[in-house]
């Protein structure tokens, strides 16, 4: 079973992994982003593999940095965002598995992250799955103003709902 499921020909995608220590299996900080190297393994729709060179990341300015291909930051606790290549997405494969090395001190062990790639859901398959994990959160710099998390990426709007103020009554707008 895949450790994660992806639409096909999604860009900017982030992938958060736990990184362990490879002497005793603890969860691993401290670690050199630039030291990090990562690649993937495509299974395509034609069964046939394609596999990327390793390539090293770059350190990102922060945790809520932009997305930048083969970009990583540590977060703590051994969890570290990386910044995928949009090929790892491309459409023409229904497997892929991202491979995370330290490529100088061999610090790691290797890190493993299966992905499904699937076709792009309907917006009203984005909005159920959205309900149903129930991730609302206080709109930015509103009090009566709610916003509905999709629950894929947990962050893109999926639905607004505006509570009146003077009546028991609820709007819902649709973002997607």
């Amino acid at each position: 079973m895949a450790d994660r499921q992806i639409s096909l020909g999604t860009t900017d995608v982030t992938l958060t992994v736990r990184l362990r220590d490879a002497t005793n299996g603890s969860p691993k900080t401290g670690l050199t982003i630039t030291n990090l190297q990562i690649r993937y393994i495509r299974v395509e729709t034609d069964n046939d593999v394609t596999i990327s060179a390793w390539q090293s990341l770059s350190t990102l300015a922060g945790l809520a940095a932009s997305h930048s291909d083969n970009g990583g930051y540590e977060i703590g606790e051994g969890y570290y965002r990386i910044d995928i290549p949009d090929a790892f997405c491309a459409s023409g494969a229904d497997f892929a598995v991202l491979l995370v090395r330290d490529s100088v001190n061999n610090a790691i062990l290797i890190k493993q992250v299966e992905v499904e790639l699937s076709a792009a859901q309907s917006s009203s398959d984005r909005i159920t799955r959205a309900w149903c994990a129930g991730d609302w959160r206080l709109k930015s710099g509103e009090t009566n103003i709610y916003e509905l998390l999709d629950a894929d990426d947990g962050s893109t709007v999926i639905l607004e709902m505006l509570l009146s103020n003077t009546t028991p009554y609820r709007t819902m707008t649709l973002k997607i």
